[in-house]
């Protein structure tokens, strides 16, 4: 900012919102959309949850929050029979963090929702690339058939 002042050079002007539901939004913005903090959003765009960019490093960041980015980060309710993290990894025979993922490759349908003061993920194991695993023993099953 100081060199651009010295220099005399404008500062980059602010393209106004396309569309005012979708944005784009900066990243302040953003968080007041979705209610969340400026640290959420820029942690979800570091992590890949949230698409987002710049036009030059430290500019404004320039975000679109389509219908089904809102529905996935909005902290409402998930639809029944959606399942955490750990029980999505479980019923999948995988790890925790290859569901987060799935998740954030969008190969994983998935939602935030909000558990007291806290952000949760709640999946829908229908849209897994991979089969859930069967139970491997049964509650009256005691061990191994002979």
């Amino acid at each position: 900012m100081s060199l651009r002042g010295h220099h005399q050079i404008p500062k980059c002007s602010i393209q106004p919102a396309r569309d005012p539901k979708e944005g784009p939004f900066t990243a302040d913005e953003a968080a007041a959309e979705l209610g969340v903090t400026m640290t959420t959003i820029h942690c979800w765009l570091r992590e890949g949850i949230l698409a987002g960019n710049q036009v030059a490093p430290g500019a404004p960041w320039r975000i679109l929050l389509t219908d089904q980015v809102r529905r996935k980060l909005s902290g409402g309710n998930a639809p029944e029979g959606w399942v955490s993290v750990s029980e999505a990894a479980k019923r999948l025979g995988v790890s925790k963090s290859y569901v987060v993922y799935l998740i954030k490759t969008s190969r994983l349908e998935a939602v935030q929702v909000s558990v007291r003061k806290q952000r949760r993920w709640r999946i829908n194991l229908d849209s897994a690339p991979c089969r859930q695993q069967t139970e491997m023993f049964s509650e009256n099953n005691n061990g191994p058939e002979e």
